[in-house]
């Protein structure tokens, strides 16, 4: 281990300044556990990453920049996997996938594995026969939207199961109790071989409140939910791939050291 020190009579040279500051700047950008905190960035998809489920040219640079940077990514969603790996620009630069609001997780190493015991085929028919539409079925969860709570409810009441209601600005998801985008979070952190306190998570609605309160550093996006705003770490100013793009600048920059103390100065 080496270390460098400046002297009291170097603090006022500007050369010297400039010197450790570039030298700072270069070692942030070696995703080391001895060098950096932040070695992964988790973010929703929908309203965070995408906007009206498309993921622009400059966001998908910046994700580049991420991985360039020696740090991972994840990429956590109430989606179905198969449905956001086909949409997705930019899947390739994901480590690790967290499909299904968290009850389903892809990596490189491990290939899938499924969190919670499978969608409850009586529950899909019940809701069929209420003429709940549009509905998306997955391994574990079924969704659909907000208007048709009271019918889902009713079909979960008649068949007694253990699951719970997840809401994502206007979508309703039905998912096992004890699983969410935290839970999913917490897996992939497992495949990477890492730990959530290593973690920035990034979101936008209610159902990503797990996965920020899970993560080390939680952030976000301009368009969030106010909700949303006010347990992250980070409130970005940026919209969509925008705040992303914004939270990649400073995660590549300096670790986030900087955003954290504005975040702090904000805050007090």
């Amino acid at each position: 281990v080496a270390i460098k020190v400046m002297l009291p009579s170097q603090a006022a040279d500007a050369k010297v300044q400039a010197m450790f500051r570039k030298e700072a700047r270069t070692l942030t950008r070696l995703a080391h556990p001895a060098v950096v905190q932040y070695r992964v960035l988790a973010t929703d998809y929908d309203g965070t990453l995408a906007n009206q489920g498309v993921v622009d040219a400059a966001t998908i640079a910046a994700l580049r920049e991420v991985v360039a940077s020696g740090r991972r990514l994840a990429l956590v969603t109430g989606r179905l996997l198969h449905e956001i790996r086909r949409i997705c620009a930019g899947i390739e630069f994901f480590d690790v996938v967290v499909a299904e609001d968290g009850a389903v997780v892809w990596s490189r190493d491990r290939d899938i594995e499924v969190l919670a015991p499978p969608v409850s085929l009586d529950l899909v028919a019940s809701l069929r026969r209420r003429h709940v539409t549009p509905l998306s079925v997955g391994r574990v969860i079924c969704s659909t939207w907000e208007d048709h709570e009271e019918e889902v409810a009713d079909a979960i009441d008649e068949l007694g199961l253990d699951v719970h209601l997840s809401h994502n600005k206007g979508s309703l998801m039905i998912l096992p109790n004890g699983v969410d985008k935290g839970v999913g979070l917490r897996a992939a952190v497992r495949h990477l071989g890492d730990r959530t306190a290593a973690v920035i998570a990034v979101g936008d609605a209610e159902n990503d409140l797990p996965l920020l309160e899970v993560a080390g550093c939680s952030a976000a996006v301009g368009n969030a939910l106010d909700s949303v705003k006010a347990r992250a770490d980070i409130v970005l100013e940026g919209r969509h791939g925008a705040g992303v793009r914004q939270l990649i600048h400073a995660l590549v920059e300096d670790d986030l050291t900087s955003m954290l103390a504005l975040s702090g100065e904000a805050a007090g």
